[in-house]
């Protein structure tokens, strides 16, 4: 009787076992330090379409600040996704502050919505 349950308890470690959050080495990290801020966009490799509305938010504000933001430029930082347990959802954006995270965004959104948190929490 105890057999039959064998091959399903096996079947159910091996499907949560593959439904792991992101693992290291499959996310982009890129990094943009404008005046005292530092913001992260984290994107996955296999999926890097998915980034463009952030990609466009981010030359939106550079246009509107143009000397401000004259020395911001996307640099990529790596991909250790260990330094943000919190982000599971890819792109994300993370906005930093003197080593604090003020804002983030996460998952797919518009060019107005990551636009605006960025207008909201980045002072020039």
């Amino acid at each position: 009787m105890h057999m039959k349950w064998l091959p399903l308890a096996f079947a159910l470690v091996l499907l949560t076992g593959s439904c792991s959050a992101q693992q290291a080495g499959s996310v982009n990290i890129y990094q943009m330090n404008p005046s005292n801020y530092e913001i992260l966009l984290l994107s996955e490799k296999n999926n890097e379409e998915s980034e463009k509305e952030y990609i466009d938010a981010i030359l939106e504000l550079k246009l509107k600040y143009p000397e401000q933001l004259s020395d911001i430029s996307l640099t990529q930082k790596g991909n250790n996704t260990q330094d943000f347990p919190d982000i599971s959802q890819y792109p994300a954006l993370i906005i930093q502050q003197n080593g604090k995270t003020i804002a983030s965004i996460k998952g797919k959104r518009s060019k107005q919505d990551i636009l605006k948190i960025l207008q909201e929490n980045i002072s020039y």
